[in-house]
């Protein structure tokens, strides 16, 4: 019997298993609110709950560490191939202004999600093309310069 393309096979390799991992992944939906921007977005347990199966299925472990570099804290997160110990890694450094345990909780959390994301090609509801990350440069005033 032949195996149709769309059927999840069992994975050999690190890419074989990421590869099962983001064809049956489903668009996440954004669920949390954010009061501040007025918009929703989807929380890191959203992210996690819709690839948790799918990557135990395939033999996928992530792992979340830090670390500090050239005066900033680092989250690097790592997935791993448990059958071979193959392994992928990412570095997002930590954006923290006050150095509370709360603010770096909220960092770590932050950046957890859009690194489990960006590493397995998941994607969300609603894509706007990057366009409120840019509302605020458009509607800052053009600078003239003295003549």
């Amino acid at each position: 019997m032949t195996k149709k393309p769309d059927e999840t096979t069992e994975p050999k390799t690190l890419l074989e298993a990421l590869l099962n991992v983001q064809r049956d992944s489903p668009i996440i939906k954004k669920s949390a609110n954010n009061p501040f921007f007025k918009s929703k977005y989807a929380d890191l347990p959203a992210v996690w709950s819709s690839v948790r199966e799918l990557m135990a299925k395939n033999n996928l472990l992530v792992t979340h560490t830090t670390k500090s570099a050239n005066d900033h804290e680092i989250l690097v997160t790592s997935i791993h191939f448990v059958k071979t110990s193959e392994k992928i890694e990412c570095e997002n450094r930590l954006y923290i202004q006050k150095a509370t345990a709360q603010e770096y909780g909220s960092a770590v959390t932050y950046m957890r999600r859009y690194a489990l994301s960006s590493m397995l090609g998941l994607v969300t509801e609603d894509d706007d093309d990057g366009n409120d990350a840019t509302q605020n440069a458009k509607k800052q005033p053009e600078k003239s310069e003295g003549k």
